[in-house]
């Protein structure tokens, strides 16, 4: 799936809008990550971060994605993006720590994911961006048609 780091509302809404923009382009509708800055645990916050994903899936209800909390190695800014709500982190700290986090976030149905969504490939920052509408198109559409299995594009 796409992914593509968002730092605030409007960068959200851009990439829903985006992805409803290109459905008609694709046989099955595309999904996303909305990926917070690295270390966004520290600088949005839990709770703003899980509100920024409620606002913008009540106005895109059929919108595919996980939005996903960075929260470098801090154990508690990990708990408390589970205690939020959030489905999906990221954390970056000892094995032992991890291992604690990952057995807490399954519990709460939450994803422990691989740091790895911010290299592997490289998602669009959108704070780098000086047209965020189009640049998410752009990257979407290039997105789905280099990697078949997340849509076909008609």
């Amino acid at each position: 799936m796409p992914a593509i780091i968002i730092h605030n509302l409007d960068h959200a809404v851009c990439v829903l809008a985006s992805l409803k923009n290109i459905q008609p382009l694709a046989s099955t509708p595309p999904g996303c990550y909305l990926l917070s800055p690295q270390n966004g645990a520290a600088s949005l916050g839990a709770a703003l971060f899980q509100a920024i994903l409620d606002n913008v899936g009540g106005q895109y209800p059929d919108s595919v994605f996980t939005g996903v909390l960075h929260c470098g190695g801090d154990a508690g800014y990990a708990l408390a993006a589970i205690r939020s709500g959030l489905h999906a982190i990221v954390f970056d700290g000892s094995p032992t720590a991890a291992d604690r986090i990952s057995d807490i976030a399954r519990q709460n149905n939450c994803q422990l994911l691989n740091r790895s969504l911010y290299t592997d490939p490289r998602p669009l920052d959108l704070q780098a961006t000086d047209d965020a509408a189009t640049a998410c198109e752009h990257y979407l559409i290039n997105q789905i048609k280099h990697n078949p299995e997340i849509a076909t594009i008609s």
